[in-house]
């Protein structure tokens, strides 16, 4: 199989108790050939000197901090994608893990299939807990896929680079899902599930933003609205759709 590099973009920001676990899932990818670009927001802990061990025992990784905190992931990505070198690109949050044939498998199938865009199922888990959920998407999506739901789970997301052009993920809540609907909608591609088995595990802490379902769903409508430009009827019927397998799915 040929073996692009792959650029692994993480966020954090005040990380310590989890970036260790996040670092050393995708050290043990069956999948070699990657960088790991981790770019800090300003973390007021011990996450860049935890960092900072392991990039200097592994040349794989690098370390960027930004001087000042941008209140949220899609800074820190940005600032990833700039420096990222890979053919096709990943992402993955300090707080989550990846299982080790994630990238084996992910980037198999996009090769064999000629694939753009994948992503895959994962497990959620509630820190604390030592229960997993499954979350199974559908086997594609589009465009209009994506209005109804976001299946696409950022950590198991990737894609290729010719997608992205000068796309860069927007400083607003649903960065993620408003990023995968501005590249369907600009590409006109569809994103593929190259496995219904799990290949990573989300964490899901009682403070994360995906916790607070009421500030999530206001973020939601400003997709629809203001980034999308949607009529109001057609943003209504999206949105009433959009929170109910939003609440479903982290319920």
């Amino acid at each position: 199989m040929q073996q692009p590099l792959i650029s692994i973009v993480m966020p954090s920001y005040n990380a310590a108790n989890t970036i260790v676990e996040a670092i050393e899932s995708v050290q043990r990818q069956s999948y070699s050939n990657w960088e790991l670009l981790i770019v800090d927001d300003n973390s007021n802990d011990n996450t860049q000197e935890l960092v900072s061990r392991y990039a200097q025992k592994d040349k794989r990784i690098r370390f960027y901090q930004l001087t000042n905190n941008s209140g949220g992931p899609a800074i820190p990505r940005n600032k990833g994608l700039e420096k990222s070198k890979g053919e096709i690109i990943c992402f993955l949050d300090a707080d989550d893990v990846w299982y080790p044939a994630k990238l084996e498998i992910q980037i198999s199938h996009m090769i064999k299939n000629e694939v753009l865009f994948s992503y895959s199922a994962y497990d959620i888990r509630k820190l604390g807990s030592y229960t997993t959920k499954l979350y199974k998407p559908d086997s594609n999506t589009n465009f209009e896929g994506l209005l109804r739901k976001n299946i696409v789970g950022c950590l198991t997301s990737a894609v290729h680079r010719s997608l992205l052009k000068e796309n860069r993920f927007k400083n607003i809540g649903h960065e993620d899902h408003e990023f995968w609907l501005r590249l369907t909608r600009l590409n006109g591609v569809q994103a593929h599930c190259c496995s219904s088995k799990p290949l990573a595990e989300y964490r899901q802490a009682e403070t994360s933003r995906s916790s607070n379902k009421l500030k999530m769903a206001f973020a939601q409508w400003h997709i629809f609205c203001n980034e999308l430009g949607l009529r109001a009827d057609r943003a209504l019927f999206y949105y009433l759709r959009f929170v109910f397998n939003y609440i479903w799915k982290y319920k």
